[in-house]
């Protein structure tokens, strides 16, 4: 029997001020041996992180950031947005609405979840599970896409984030090289997400969360979200 994590979706009372995205590295820190050497596990394209940092949160947050603090304490699995910083393309280059305010604006309201929402994409070709390699069709957007870009695909309501590490431009296709590997197979139905979101969870708890000052506000500490593979 295969245990299926619940996933929660991330409060989005809880905004970030700062988010950066790494990309799995190759091996795994094991520790020391008994002769005090330092070892590493090889492990396929690693997992991914999310690092994310908050200011002091309005006190209209109090309730999601207590219930957030308990489920990250508890071992929890989150879908986390990945919408801040110069990680993702620009907005400006994808075609934004003009009608339903800026993307991601601190002015914007973010309880409503509007700005946590807006998700353009663009077809990709079939791609095998543990493939490096995804041939994007850009022809609604143009070359828009760099190394060190991140993007994202979803299958079976989970969702994943990929760093662009190299690009091949062929015309309006191109061809992109991602870490890690793709978690699920693409179908040609599939599409890339501009605006990824990873599913991950809280390896440092004691550290993200924060007291309530003066029982009123909170700042959450740096937090550390590792993906979690399903």
């Amino acid at each position: 029997m295969v245990y299926v994590p619940k996933v929660f979706t991330w409060r989005p009372q809880l905004v970030p001020k700062s988010q950066l995205f790494v990309a799995g590295g190759s091996s795994t820190a094991g520790g020391l041996t008994l002769s005090g050497v330092s070892s590493e596990t090889l492990s396929i394209g690693g997992r991914s992180s999310l690092l994310m940092s908050f200011n002091t949160l309005k006190r209209e947050a109090n309730a999601a950031a207590s219930w957030t603090y308990s489920r990250v304490r508890n071992g929890a699995v989150f879908c986390i947005p990945i919408r801040l910083g110069d990680q993702l393309v620009p907005a400006a280059l994808l075609d934004p609405p003009t009608t339903d305010g800026i993307p991601w604006a601190n002015a914007q309201p973010w309880a409503t979840g509007e700005n946590w929402e807006w998700n353009p994409t663009a077809p990709v070709t079939a791609a095998s599970r543990g493939a490096v390699e995804v041939t994007v069709d850009l022809s609604d957007y143009g070359q828009v896409i760099e190394p060190g870009h991140v993007v994202g695909f979803s299958d079976g309501g989970y969702r994943f984030a990929h760093m662009v590490m190299d690009v091949e431009a062929d015309g309006d296709d191109a061809t992109l090289t991602l870490e890690p590997p793709l978690r699920r197979a693409l179908t040609s139905e599939s599409r890339l997400q501009f605006r990824p979101s990873i599913t991950a969870m809280c390896v440092n708890p004691d550290a993200f969360a924060g007291a309530f000052e003066y029982g009123r506000y909170t700042t959450p500490g740096q937090g550390q979200f590792v993906e979690v593979l399903v």
